[in-house]
């Protein structure tokens, strides 16, 4: 790869890891110790709540191009 994509690639990287830690830390202080111990069915209705927060912002993000 070129230089500018190794770059764009370690900030990318850099990116994620740091949004990661303060999603998952949020989402320790919102449900604790639970955090590890929900049900499937808790599982996938928090990942659907986050779909859905995505599909709002993707929405609106189009409608202003």
């Amino acid at each position: 790869m070129t230089d500018l994509k190794e770059q764009d690639l370690k900030w990318l990287k850099e990116e994620h890891a740091e949004r990661l830690d303060k999603k998952y830390r949020a989402g320790d202080a919102k449900h604790g110790d639970d955090l590890l111990q929900l049900s499937t069915r808790e599982y996938l209705e928090e990942a659907l709540e986050e779909n859905l927060d995505q599909f709002v912002y993707i929405m609106k993000a189009l409608e202003s191009l």
